[in-house]
């Protein structure tokens, strides 16, 4: 007669169960870890998106009209972003383009919008976060959050967007 009490080693069904788990949890952690990171570059957006608008409003002080269409012709300086024209402010280090436009004489909003491309699971996931300046003739001030996937709208939406 054996004995069943010096058994040693785990079942199949044990192991299966505990790796069951652990794909889960690890699944949950992967889909939080995104989030934060999708926050981190929204945050980061925002930040350089107000840079841009307090200079356009300083520019509209000084000047009595926004510039249209010409980020470079706001005094500024983003550590790594370059005006690439047509109101375009790249930053490759942040991976994130900044799109200053519009037309405030034919009553088009003045937007600033942040688009931060990030890949998840293969397919690009686009966090567009738009600015409107302050004495634009449509939408005055507003802010949007704008998310192309599950995820980005998750960020946008924890974010009070």
């Amino acid at each position: 007669m054996l004995n069943n009490t010096n058994k040693k080693g785990f079942t199949l069904i044990e192991l299966l169960l505990v790796v069951l788990i652990i794909g889960i949890l690890a699944a949950i952690a992967i889909a939080q870890y995104q989030v934060a990171v999708m926050k981190t570059h929204l945050m980061t957006a925002i930040s350089n998106a107000k840079v841009i608008k307090n200079a356009a409003e300083m520019y509209y002080l000084t000047h009595g009209e926004y510039p249209t269409d010409n980020i470079a012709a706001l005094d500024i300086d983003i550590p790594g972003c370059v005006a690439s024209g047509g109101g375009m402010l790249v930053c490759e280090k942040q991976n994130i383009s900044f799109n200053y436009n519009g037309n405030i004489s034919s009553g088009q909003r003045f937007d600033i919008y942040a688009d931060d491309p990030i890949s998840i699971h293969g397919a690009n996931a686009i966090l567009t976060y738009v600015m409107v300046l302050d004495r634009a003739q449509r939408d005055a001030g507003k802010t949007y959050c704008i998310g192309t996937t599950a995820v980005a709208k998750k960020v946008c939406k924890s974010m009070g967007y």
